[in-house]
């Protein structure tokens, strides 16, 4: 299936409402490809507090368990002194390693993927912007069909994220395996 910058190259010159309705799909798809955005967003800002969560719950846990043993304030122990005390069972031992583990990793993985997510949505942002620029000119005469899809080329080929032909709002439609590249 041909992606929306290759698709527009197709449209003739003189078709300017047919373009024209091109764009206006394209930009309601850019709205979808956001919103998916800001679904991973906060799916993943929900799976970082839900580890979070149950790492303290195991680090309460475990003070719990010294308080018991102690009589005493556990609140001051570090959470990495938690691991080696001897009045923290094993089966608390062993759930702050695992909650501890997966959180690092969470955290180092958002990192990247937040690095990732924040230039998808520039891109997704520049590409809305173009389209929006273009539909305009293209409505008030100022641009033809045929600056107009060389501007999209030049957009896929010079700023988008992705293969000269695909924009941000193709990868990531393509990584959500919705297939369409229009």
């Amino acid at each position: 299936m041909p992606t929306f910058v290759e698709s527009v190259q197709a449209v003739e010159d003189d078709n300017v409402a047919a373009f024209g309705r091109r764009l206006a799909d394209r930009v309601e798809t850019l709205g979808e490809a956001l919103d998916l955005l800001e679904e991973w967003t906060a799916s993943s800002r929900d799976a970082g507090t839900e580890l979070s969560s149950k790492y303290e719950t195991a680090k309460r846990l475990a003070r719990d368990e010294i308080r018991d043993a102690e009589d005493g304030d556990a609140d001051d122990v570090p959470a990495e002194d938690l691991l080696d005390h001897p009045a923290v069972s094993d089966q608390t031992k062993e759930r702050l390693r695992e909650f501890s583990t997966k959180l690092h990793v969470f955290l180092d993985e958002e990192r990247s993927y937040g690095e990732a997510r924040s230039a998808l949505a520039r891109s997704l942002d520049a590409e809305l912007d173009l389209y929006k620029e273009l539909l305009a000119e293209l409505q008030s005469g100022d641009t033809g069909v045929d600056d107009a899809r060389q501007a999209i080329a030049r957009f896929a080929r010079e700023d988008a994220l992705g293969a000269p032909n695909r924009t941000a709002a193709d990868v990531l439609l393509e990584a959500a395996g919705d297939g369409e590249g229009s």
